[in-house]
């Protein structure tokens, strides 16, 4: 097996298909890739044309179907240098404008002028004879021409390095860096050609097209690896170009990769663009609040990963300013009903605390004993009472009350007003359960006056008092219990002629429970209600 042949037919068979592989490339840029990328779909298509071209040439039977098939060949390989300057102007940010366009145009179209009129005055080529073989190999006398369109490559690979250079270098994107990077490397295999070509050492094997093929592949590896061109882009301007609310979207590093015309309007009209949405999005991932031609402005964001062959983020933004407005208003109006529940608040202590204050006055200057302790214990109440209030009123929600938040602080502070309540150790069993307001009122005052009767008349001396407080199928027991002088037997509360066990009995039977004095070293009252 002569493996050098093989691997030659190889390669030469393979040139209809890869011609036709930049064919359906180029096609597929053409119409899903930015306008702005077009330039090198062009290139693609020149060079499908060279590779056909030139694999027509090798197989030409003679010599007029050879010029002819040539003149196909170098259509495309004229139109290589003006489509790589404007593709490399395109990828380094700074287009082409129309007259030099023109003028890169329209060196290459005289050129293939000049080619296909040869026969007329042999500025191109002198002369061509053919070499027989496996392949057909053309040897040819080059003209004046020839080497200007060698001159204009030159040219093409010089002006393009140095653009190429220039843009790697001020560029601070790393992706962006990366890709041009690669594609200032790979423009400079073609100098290999050019070399082999002024040198004259290209008598057995013209290494223009395979160094063309070759670049030119290395450019379509660097679409698909850096995504130079980014056919998602297109993909997702698409769909969010008509979109109604801001849109955009960032690569890996944070950077504005694209965005549609609402975020680009909204971007020009910040002071510091895209990096104040982003740097109000670091306060608040979901609310953007912005500052927008001197207005207040608030964008609700969505943000989600966006598929693509790279990591991108997609943002999409929501003007919702008239909510965040009502939203604001509200807040102001609950600021304003808590500041008039404060001074409430405060008024009622104030005015708890006259009461208290007034009866213990009076109290004092009251000189019948019956009456003075009417009015100590009614001061006494008015206490009890304002605590009450104090401690519903610091309770986080009105609605239901965690007896374990509540009444434990309630026993120990009801406690604090009796001279004796170092002698006395409390005991607490309480349960943890919730309570609407309505049923803590009355049961915080039967507390308060079970614990004021046993703080006062219960003990002689050290003691020990017991709160329980339970709920257990649908009932709720409060226990008050002391180990103290007791009270006398068949003592009936409900008719014991007492304020305060007539209050107790009272707010028991609003509350649909029963009393009972249960029989007990000490005191032991225990009160029983649905709940």
């Amino acid at each position: 097996m002569n493996v050098p042949s093989l691997v030659v037919k190889t390669l030469v068979f393979g040139l209809p298909y890869l011609s036709l592989l930049y064919v359906g490339a180029g096609a597929l840029l053409w119409f899903r890739a930015p306008p702005a990328k077009r330039w090198f779909s062009l290139l693609l298509f020149a060079m499908a044309a060279y590779a056909l071209g030139y694999f027509l040439e090798l197989g030409a039977a003679d010599l007029g179907t050879l010029v002819r098939v040539r003149d196909f060949e170098l259509l495309g390989a004229l139109l290589l240098p003006p489509l790589g300057l404007l593709f490399v102007a395109d990828l380094t940010g700074r287009p082409a404008n129309r007259p030099t366009t023109v003028v890169w145009l329209g060196l290459s179209a005289c050129l293939w002028a000049l080619l296909v009129t040869n026969d007329l005055h042999h500025s191109f080529y002198v002369s061509v004879d053919l070499s027989g073989g496996e392949f057909t190999v053309p040897r040819t006398v080059r003209g004046p021409f020839y080497y200007v369109y060698l001159a204009y490559v030159v040219y093409f690979l010089v002006w393009s390095s140095f653009r190429l250079r220039v843009a790697w270098r001020s560029n601070k994107k790393q992706r962006t860096r990366t890709s041009l990077k690669f594609v200032l490397i790979t423009m400079q295999l073609p100098w290999v050609a050019v070399v082999l070509i002024a040198l004259g050492a290209d008598r057995l094997v013209d290494p223009a097209p395979a160094t063309s093929l070759i670049v030119t592949a290395l450019f379509l590896v660097n679409e698909l690896r850096n995504g130079v061109f980014d056919l998602h882009l297109g993909r997702w301007k698409r769909l969010f170009d008509g979109h109604g609310e801001p849109a955009f979207l960032l690569d890996a590093e944070r950077d504005l990769e694209c965005a549609n015309p609402r975020a680009q309007a909204l971007f020009d009209s910040l002071p510091g663009g895209v990096a104040d949405v982003l740097q109000a999005l670091e306060r608040d991932p979901h609310l953007a609040p912005l500052t927008v031609d001197g207005r207040p402005r608030w964008y609700s964001v969505t943000v989600a990963p966006y598929e693509s062959p790279r990591f991108h983020t997609h943002y999409l933004m929501t003007d919702v300013t008239a909510h965040q407005m009502s939203t604001e208003q509200i807040r102001a109006v609950l600021k304003e009903k808590e500041l008039v529940l404060r001074e409430v608040h405060h008024r009622i202590k104030n005015n708890m605390s006259t009461v208290i204050a007034l009866l213990t006055l009076q109290a004092g200057t009251v000189t019948d004993s019956e009456a003075r302790r009417s009015l100590e214990d009614a001061a006494d109440r008015m206490r009890g009472m304002a605590l009450l209030y104090e401690k519903l009123y610091q309770a986080k929600n009105l609605g239901e009350v965690s007896t374990l938040d509540y009444f434990p602080p309630l026993v120990r502070e009801i406690l604090w007003n009796f001279p004796n309540r170092d002698l006395i150790e409390p005991h607490l069993e309480i349960d943890d359960f919730a309570l609407n307001e309505s049923t803590v009122q009355p049961i915080g005052i039967i507390l308060n006056e079970l614990l004021t009767n046993a703080m006062k008349y219960a003990f002689d001396g050290p003691g020990h008092l017991t709160v329980g407080l339970s709920r257990a199928q649908k009932t709720i027991r409060l226990v008050v219990a002391d180990d103290g002088k007791g009270v006398p037997k068949g003592t009936d509360l409900e008719n014991s002629g007492g304020f305060g066990f007539s209050l107790v009995t009272t707010l028991t039977q609003q509350l649909s429970g029963t009393v009972k004095l249960e029989d007990a070293p000490g005191t032991r009252i225990v009160v029983e209600f649905p709940g």
